[in-house]
């Protein structure tokens, strides 16, 4: 099924249509003048749309590279510092490496020419019947030469096997360590950014690592002597003869065709999706009949007869339209492809070669050099096909290398303070004082303000509560306070001074994390397990504290072909799945870290619904600990329930609409008779009823 699809658009027949129009069932809004427009085509089930509005500079070959040079120029100096940076983690190592790939591509090379000169021997041997002792002679010097290449090459083999593989941990660690020193320091209005989100996903993309940016160097590098060693030997061998010339040139002219039909292709951008609507629900139907996580609502509701039945209407609905993918079916609908290419000249030098000797019998080519430039050119014409194609990667190994280190130098946009906290004056302090001043916050790449002219105060050693309904900024005043955001106007002075997550790591280490230099760990984490709730579910785990919550899943079996493999390594296997704890656990492993960071250097504790995934029971144990701490710590809660905390708290600031409309105690606000006592009110009433 191909055809070509008009445009809807009574202005413009080659721009997508100002009417809605639906991709994928998705109504798509009216195209904007100043966006690019696109030529669409069916294909099969696919909608293939090709740009048909470039920037004019693109459009014009000359420019587009001299454009490309530019920048290639520009990002040389970069590419030299990087070379230098990963020299430099080990000089001697990186000398082999080069040395061993340089050997490498050069006895090809040596192979080709001894080639040549064995079998001219043998030529000269059996037809012109030369002296046997030079011949002799002459093949013991070919031999040598022969079994000394071998001998490098083994040599430079196993030390390329063994250096690569070193220099390729080193290489990517170094980098790795490098983009986690700068992405772990990032803020929040930073890391959350997409613009900066896509370019560390780029670097970290297998394309662009390091490693793979160095090794597609050296093999740049590789290539290029190869090509230039064989060029040199196929020069030698066609000689200054008319007919050999023509006889390399067709040898050679066959990847330069095949590479300029495929220059073509890859600049005839488009973009496909899949808009065939009985597709798309086969698709979806099979999915529902077959993913386990739609088990459940497929048998529950009897949808098997439902699912297998529509799937058949839509198949036949389908008929035999292709599903085949775009670049495929484009393949085969040209009338002129790459096998055509190859069929043609890979029976055109035998008929030159027989023509050349029919017409000049007396000094046409020899079967030797037939077979010597054949081989030597077939040799070559792949060379030039890897040479334009590492070319093409070069600028893309370049333009990595700047991205690297793009993303290398993205700082923070909040800068660290450059005061010492605690200091003298409130050192002895139990706690710390908070105080907002008509603070304003919008959330990065947005305008509205989440917090609207918020200011209030918590003295050190307080229980603070803060408390609303769900949106109205209490997690957002949390951020604030702990500095994941600075505020977008207003103050947040510290001492008069202007969710928990499931780390992968074991369940130690996680406690751990609350107070990195303890003294004692082993003893101060079971302390704060006990303290937190966890301890008793921990003992029941298979390592109890060094256990593994989500170890990272490395081991392979290469047997895949054996049917016995899944059950032999089922317990390695099983021993790398995450361990499975409820909400509830994971809050109390969470709270056994929070009880960790009691100890005289933790003055200022936030929690952010600390119970929510807490049974009643052990939500009033918790609590009733938290609040042992009091008047040692100053402890800001932020919670949408009315429980304990909120009775025993010191402050409890009401938000609405991102300001506080109530503060004060439990029984003032309860006095107050607003909108805190209306909302305990109706919380309470179910209770009471």
């Amino acid at each position: 099924m191909l055809s070509e699809k008009p445009n809807k658009s009574s202005n413009d027949t080659s721009s997508i249509s100002s009417d809605k129009e639906k991709v994928q069932g998705v109504e798509r809004p009216e195209s904007d003048p100043s966006q690019p427009r696109y030529r669409e085509r069916e294909l099969g089930i696919w909608t293939l749309y090709y740009p048909i509005t470039e920037p004019w500079l693109e459009s014009i070959p000359v420019a587009s590279v001299l454009k490309k040079m530019l920048e290639f120029t520009a990002s040389i100096p970069i590419v030299w510092k990087f070379i230098l940076e990963t020299l430099s983690l080990g000089p001697y190592l990186f000398v082999l490496y080069f040395l061993a790939e340089i050997v490498t591509s050069i006895v090809p090379t040596i192979h080709l020419r001894n080639n040549s000169t064995m079998l001219n021997l043998t030529e000269r041997v059996l037809i012109n019947h030369e002296d046997q002792a030079s011949a002799y002679r002459e093949f013991y010097q070919v031999f040598v030469v022969y079994l000394v290449t071998v001998i490098v090459g083994w040599v430079a083999g196993r030390v390329d096997s063994y250096v690569e593989p070193v220099i390729e941990q080193r290489v990517s660690l170094h980098f790795k360590k490098r983009i986690l020193a700068v992405q772990s320091r990032l803020d929040l209005a930073v890391a959350e950014n997409p613009e900066i989100t896509s370019r560390f996903n780029r670097v970290t993309s297998y394309r662009s690592q390091a490693w793979t940016i160095l090794q597609g160097l050296a093999e740049f590098i590789s290539v290029v002597l190869q090509f230039v060693g064989q060029l040199s030997v196929l020069s030698h061998m066609i000689g200054t003869r008319e007919d050999a010339k023509v006889f390399g040139l067709v040898c050679v002219v066959r990847p330069l065709l095949t590479q300029a039909r495929w220059m073509v292709d890859m600049n005839t951008s488009f973009y496909a999706v899949i808009t065939n609507q009985h597709w798309l629900r086969m698709s979806a139907l099979y999915d529902l009949g077959t993913s386990a996580k739609f088990k459940k609502e497929v048998l529950s509701g009897s949808l098997d007869s439902f699912i297998n039945s529509q799937y058949m209407k839509d198949m036949g609905d389908l008929g035999d339209t292709s599903g085949e993918h775009p670049p495929s079916q484009l393949s085969r609908l040209r009338p002129f492809g790459y096998h055509d290419i190859n069929a043609i000249f890979e029976a055109l030098p035998f008929l030159l070669f027989a023509w050349g000797n029919i017409r000049n019998r007396s000094d046409g080519l020899s079967l030797t050099s037939l077979v010597m430039i054949q081989q030597s050119s077939n040799s070559f014409s792949t060379l030039i096909w890897r040479i334009m194609y590492s070319g093409g990667k070069i600028w893309d190994l370049f333009d990595n290398v700047v991205a690297l280190y793009e993303v290398l130098n993205i700082k923070p946009s909040m800068k660290d303070g450059e005061v010492v906290y605690p200091d003298g004056q409130h050192s002895g302090d139990k706690g710390t004082a908070i105080e907002f001043r008509h603070v304003n916050f919008a959330y990065p790449g947005t305008e509205k303000l989440v917090l609207n002219d918020l200011s209030f105060t918590i003295s050190s050693g307080q229980l603070c509560v803060i408390r609303s309904c769900s949106g109205c900024g209490k997690s957002t005043t949390i951020n604030l306070i702990t500095r994941l955001y600075d505020s977008t106007s207003g103050m947040v002075l510290i001492d008069n001074r202007s969710d928990y997550q499931h780390l992968p790591l074991t369940v130690q280490e996680n406690i751990l994390l609350g107070l990195p230099d303890s003294k004692d760990p082993p003893k101060d984490v079971e302390e704060a397990s006990k303290l937190g709730g966890s301890y008793d579910f921990v003992q029941r785990l298979p390592l109890k504290f060094d256990t593994n919550l989500e170890p990272r899943q490395t081991g392979f079996s290469n047997r895949r072909s054996r049917e016995n493999a899944a059950e032999k390594y089922k317990k390695l296997v099983d021993a790398q799945k995450p361990i499975k704890l409820s909400g509830g656990e994971w809050q109390r492993l969470a709270l056994s870290r929070t009880f960790m960071k009691n100890s005289d250097h933790v003055r200022l504790l936030c929690y952010d619904e600390p119970s929510a995934s807490l049974d009643p029971k052990a939500e009033y144990e918790i609590f009733e600990r938290l609040r042992n701490l009091r008047g040692e710590k100053t402890m800001i809660f932020v919670t949408h329930r009315f429980g304990h905390l909120t009775k025993h708290a010191d402050l409890i600031l009401y938000l609405k609409g991102g300001s506080i409309i109530e503060q004060g105690t439990h029984k003032q606000l309860l006095a107050k008779d607003g909108e805190y006592a209306k909302m305990y009110s109706i919380q309470s009433q179910a209770f009471l009823d």
